[in-house]
């Protein structure tokens, strides 16, 4: 396995999606929205990546409503999933889809708004949630953007 902070950290390597469980249990984490699309939510990935966290006892719940290129409905109806089931980080599976609502999701979260209130650069007056994005494509880099 590799390790990359660049600024995220990300971990690399065959079976790293095992490790996912004791990677979040280790940084203190209770409860994900583990937000995805309905290709992953009906794939062999998405039981995969359930798995370890089930293992380590980390609650999570699945908002798989992403579209190809999400909407802004997709970002208000994913904080109000938050929202609703108490989650404090986000669990982002899939490509750039899922990658872009999580970080969306995660600052409208702490800041507060719309998706709209967010267009352009350094908008947010506060972090977002964490995310932890587990990427199931190779060349979007929306898993390394600051948020």
């Amino acid at each position: 396995m590799a390790t990359f902070y660049v600024p995220a950290v990300n971990l690399i390597g065959k079976g790293v999606v095992n490790e996912v469980g004791p990677y979040i249990k280790e940084l203190g984490y209770k409860k994900a929205l583990l937000v995805t699309d309905k290709f992953i939510e009906g794939s062999d990935i998405l039981p995969k990546v359930l798995k370890p966290l089930d293992t380590e006892g980390i609650e999570y719940v699945i908002f798989s409503d992403v579209e190809p290129n999400p909407t802004c409905k997709n970002v208000t109806d994913g904080v109000a999933a938050l929202e609703e089931h108490g989650c404090d980080f986000i669990i982002s599976l899939g490509g750039g889809s899922p990658q872009d609502a999580a970080s969306c999701i995660s600052i409208i979260a702490t800041n507060g708004g719309k998706p709209q209130d967010y267009e352009g650069l350094h908008k947010s007056a506060k972090k977002g949630l964490p995310v932890v994005a587990i990427n199931t494509t190779a060349g979007t880099s929306a898993e390394i953007i600051v948020n």
